[in-house]
Formats: structure tokens, C-alpha cells, sequence
């Protein structure tokens, strides 16, 4: 992906096999201004590639074309529901098509508690959560649409919005805390009550800030 920066705008790009495609965004907020210039050559290339497509369970966050079982929270994100082909595994890692764009899955730190395959089959599902998420309260839908969490959230509305904890972190997700992290590796902690809700999210003001909805 590419970008160029205007006055209060930015053109971006993405140049791949399967998408070729220009739009304007707005600077701050990355909203996008009008319709997506789309290669309309490799659109058809593009949607047998997705043929038989799966879904993302939850919300995922990359560099450049590689997501890590960290989800660093801060970084670009995926949303959850997005159509997802597997291609093959490598070591430690999966090809992926993610909406016709090529990535890569990474297991970087939870090899020793699950294996690649079981790792990425959390990852990918076969009923959209997006179905599920249309139901949840108003509050919920726009802390997934963020990939933030607040309190009251169950495990289910955590994992859409943030991803799986990483199982070398939290091996079980039956514990009574999470932990998770920005891009700038700055960690921060869901702890659950009781009901199993979240009780509280523990973490510097200025992560809170970035992780948290009211």
C-alpha cells in the first residue's frame, strides 16, 4: 500500500496482483472521500481467488502484510467478517488471501501452547460474525467497529473487537485476566468479574485512552 499526503487528504494506493485500486481518505480519521478507483481488469481474477471464502472471527491488525498472534490493537486493522481464503502453512506461519489481498498469518509466541493449524483455525470461521455482531447492543457494535474494549463486554464482544490473547500470555481463556498490547508494545490487561464480564481494563492513561470505549 502507498500513500500520498494533501492538505487534510491522502491518496492511497494498493498496487498487488488481485487489487489495483486508488482512493482519497480523509487525513486524520482515514474516512473515505467517494468511490475507490478500481482495476476493473482483475476483478474477475480477483473473485475466483475468493471463491469458497471463509471469515475472519475477529478483528486483525497488520504490518505491512504480516499478522502476528500479538494483534498489536493500535496497528491497521482488519475488520472481523472479512473474506478470508487459506492458501497453505509454513513454518509457523499461514498464506493467506484476505479480501483478495495477499498475507501472511504469524505464529510468533504461542507455538509451545497450540500449533500452527490449531492457531489459524481460531482465526478463520465459516458463519459471518458480522451477522452476530448487527444483533449486539449499540454500545458493543461500535467498540468492535474500533477494536476497543469497556467494561460489561463478554469474553464473545473481547474477542471479536480485540482478537485471541496470545496463549503464551494467557494460555487459558478461563483466567481471570487477559493481557494484550499496542503497536508501541505498551501491554494492558482485561480483568473479568464474577458474571463474566469485563470488570476493568488496567493500563497507563495514555493506553487506556487508545484501547478503551466508555
Amino acid at each position: 500500500m502507498w500513500s500520498l499526503s494533501l492538505t487534510g487528504y491522502q491518496v492511497v494506493g494498493v498496487l498487488e496482483p488481485l487489487r489495483r485500486e486508488v482512493w482519497l481518505a480523509e487525513l486524520e480519521t482515514q474516512a473515505l472521500i467517494g468511490p475507490k478507483i478500481v482495476d476493473s481488469a482483475i476483478v474477475e481474477e480477483a473473485r475466483k481467488a475468493m471463491a469458497g471464502a471463509r471469515f475472519t472471527c475477529c478483528n486483525l491488525h497488520y504490518q505491512g502484510d504480516w499478522i502476528s498472534d500479538t494483534n498489536e490493537s493500535t496497528l491497521p486493522m482488519i475488520p472481523a467478517g472479512t473474506p478470508i481464503v487459506l492458501q497453505d502453512f509454513g513454518s509457523n506461519r499461514a498464506s493467506v488471501l484476505i479480501d483478495a489481498r495477499q498475507m501472511r498469518i504469524g505464529h510468533d509466541y504461542g507455538r509451545k501452547q497450540e500449533s500452527n493449524e490449531k492457531y489459524v483455525a481460531k482465526l478463520i470461521v465459516d458463519k459471518d460474525p458480522k451477522i452476530r455482531i448487527g444483533n449486539y447492543p449499540p454500545r458493543i457494535r461500535e467498540a468492535i467497529a474500533s477494536g476497543k474494549v469497556g467494561k460489561g463486554m463478554t469474553r464473545e464482544w473481547v474477542i471479536i473487537s480485540l482478537g485471541y490473547p496470545r496463549t503464551d500470555a494467557t494460555p487459558s481463556l478461563a483466567q481471570a485476566e487477559w493481557k494484550y498490547w499496542t503497536a508501541g508494545w505498551d501491554e494492558y490487561r482485561v480483568a473479568w468479574g464474577e458474571d463474566g464480564l469485563v470488570r476493568d481494563i488496567s493500563a497507563s492513561p495514555e493506553v487506556l485512552e487508545q484501547v478503551t470505549v466508555p
